[in-house]
């Protein structure tokens, strides 16, 4: 199948499913932070932030999970799809920690490796922003990749 036979079908599929997973990744980034924010020994003001970049990674993949999922897939697929998408998820957390420090110097200036207090500011948006984006990119260029070779959709 070349660059010629990519229907129209395949380029709607992934863009609804890329949206749908970048928007409910966003709101179960958040659901990831606040779960973590309650789990967590010290809460929010004590939590590292490697555990904090953990739990919006996987809020963000479990949307990503869900946003490329097909029931009618095996479990091996469905593995590497979580997989695939929980690896993009901390990628994207991590770069959203070092554009949170980059961008918003004030809101990370007291943190030395813990969460800042309220999950609205600024670096915390930018984890679960990025985040999003890296569960739904990876999510998608994996749904893609298997749209074209083997003509799922």
């Amino acid at each position: 199948m070349g660059l010629q036979e990519i229907s129209v079908e395949y380029v709607i599929a992934v863009s609804v499913r890329a949206g749908l997973g970048l928007l409910f990744g966003i709101m179960l980034g958040m659901a990831g932070l606040i779960t973590a924010a309650i789990v967590a020994p010290g809460g929010l003001f004590a939590m590292p932030l490697w555990l904090l970049v953990t739990a919006i990674a996987i809020g963000c993949s479990i949307s990503g999970t869900i946003s490329y999922f097909k029931p009618e897939t095996d479990w091996v697929t469905f593995g590497k799809t979580l997989a695939i998408v929980f690896a993009g998820a901390m990628i994207g957390a991590w770069i959203g920690v070092w554009w949170g420090e980059v961008f918003y110097p004030e809101g990370v200036r007291n943190e030395r490796l813990v969460a800042y207090g309220d999950f609205r500011s600024p670096p915390n948006m930018a984890r679960i922003m990025w985040s999003a984006i890296g569960s739904t990119a990876t999510g998608g260029f994996y749904y893609a990749f298997r749209a074209w070779r083997f003509h799922e959709v």
